[in-house]
């Protein structure tokens, strides 16, 4: 946390940074560069991404003050400042739900910060143009409180927090159980994985245990439920969307609607849905083939039928004794008689071409 002694009074940049974890020296470099919480926010919308907001912030700064900045203290920045909320909360904060866990609004979570009596008039120029709603929104639904249970499961994690002593505890035995799930993606993410229905449960979990906090956070479960219901469908790159999301925002809700996620996710349905169609048709062409075979062996077998029926008989040869007028089925020679009248058979058609 920046201390406020370090900047000038006029520029009350103290408060203003005063949950930010970035380090004092590159807070003053910005301080000197111009670069207050009013634009920088104006920039992190300009630059949405840590990368491309790095790459903004260092050329503007030239590349000595980018070596004093640093990049760490740069993302903490952009941390700080990508979710702007400006306005007073209409109530006071949520108390503490379980041991360990405190809300956005609370103690800002790097992600949402609402600004309070003495705040700078830099952080209220920066007001932005979204409704009321949406900006409450902005600060339960990205509570830190989210984010632990999305990645460690809503049953898990209240487990955790009811059985540790005090908030110090519960802070360190939560983390502790995060860090070993931080190769798998977390609780949401094998929801996801699991189906539809699997994270349709994971969902409600959550909304519930929001509604039961002590102090309900409504709005983050208003939150969810627009993301929800913005979202694709499941099987047109839901799936997908959700995956990309979550993972993209640290398992919270910043935004209600990702654009890019949900084409990368319609792109990536609609190229499945392609190749599907190519191996239906494929199929269809064999089912169109083995169609066409079955009628052509019904007429021959109606054929057969009609031959028999006026007294035609067979007029071929036989495989096995070589006569014509019967099939192998129906031969009425031995297998030594066959065989020696194959013999004559073949014998008299060498005797018939000699002569010739």
């Amino acid at each position: 946390m920046a201390d406020a002694g370090e900047f000038s009074v006029e520029a009350r940049v103290g408060t203003v940074w005063e949950n930010c974890m970035a380090s004092g020296p590159c807070l003053r470099v910005m301080h000197g560069l111009n670069l207050d919480h009013a634009r920088l926010v104006v920039l992190a919308r300009l630059f949405p991404t840590p990368d491309k907001f790095l790459i903004a912030v260092n050329n503007l700064a030239g590349e000595e003050a980018a070596t004093a900045m640093g990049n760490m203290d740069v993302y903490l920045v952009f941390d700080f400042v990508k979710v702007e909320v400006v306005l007073t909360p209409v109530h006071s904060p949520p108390a503490t739900p379980m041991a360990g866990v405190r809300s956005a609004a609370d103690e800002g979570d790097g992600q949402a910060l609402a600004a309070r009596p003495g705040a700078s008039p830099g952080a209220t120029s920066a007001v932005s143009n979204v409704s009321v709603a949406e900006q409450r929104e902005n600060i339960e639904g990205t509570c830190h409180l989210i984010r632990n249970a999305n990645l460690l499961g809503v049953t898990t994690l209240t487990v955790l927090g009811a059985h540790a002593a005090d908030d110090d505890e519960a802070k360190a035995i939560i983390n502790k159980a995060i860090a070993k799930r931080s190769g798998d993606g977390g609780a949401v993410i094998k929801a996801i994985r699991g189906g539809e229905d699997k994270f349709n449960e994971h969902v409600e979990e959550l909304c519930q245990m929001l509604a039961d906090l002590p102090e309900p956070m409504m709005f983050a479960v208003a939150r969810i439920r627009v993301c929800l219901n913005q979202a694709p469908p499941w099987k047109a790159g839901g799936k997908e969307y959700w995956e990309k999301y979550l993972m993209r925002h640290a398992y919270v809700f910043p935004v209600r609607f990702d654009q890019l996620l949900q084409q990368n996710a319609h792109n990536k349905a609609l190229a499945s849905l392609v190749k599907n169609l190519g191996d239906l048709n494929r199929i269809d062409g064999a089912v169109s083939q083995l169609d066409h075979i079955e009628a052509q062996l019904a007429m021959m077998s109606e054929a057969g039928d009609a031959c028999m029926g006026v007294g035609l008989s067979f007029r071929g040869r036989c495989n096995k004794c070589l006569e014509e007028g019967h099939v192998v089925k129906d031969c009425p020679h031995s297998a030594e008689t066959a065989l020696k009248l194959r013999a004559a058979f073949c014998n008299g058609h060498k005797m018939a071409a000699k002569k010739n």
